[in-house]
């Protein structure tokens, strides 16, 4: 938002959660996405990772800077 602040929407709730993270992964492969992030992956990577580990992740992945 305008205060810098990052919120992550989940499909269970129409309310945003405030991510007080350095980073943050919602979803059936979070675990291993959170996995790789802390072993130095970024984004992009953690969410190829957690694909190979995750039999319902899996798609295209689309990565979007939000801030420069």
């Amino acid at each position: 938002d305008k205060c810098g602040v990052i919120r992550a929407f989940e499909h269970s709730s129409p309310t945003p959660m405030r991510v007080k993270a350095e980073y943050c992964a919602i979803g059936g492969g979070a675990e291993f996405a959170l996995g790789a992030m802390y072993a130095g992956a970024d984004a992009v990577t953690a969410v190829k990772a957690a694909g190979k580990h995750h039999s319902q992740t899996s798609g295209r992945i689309k990565s979007y800077w939000l801030f420069p």
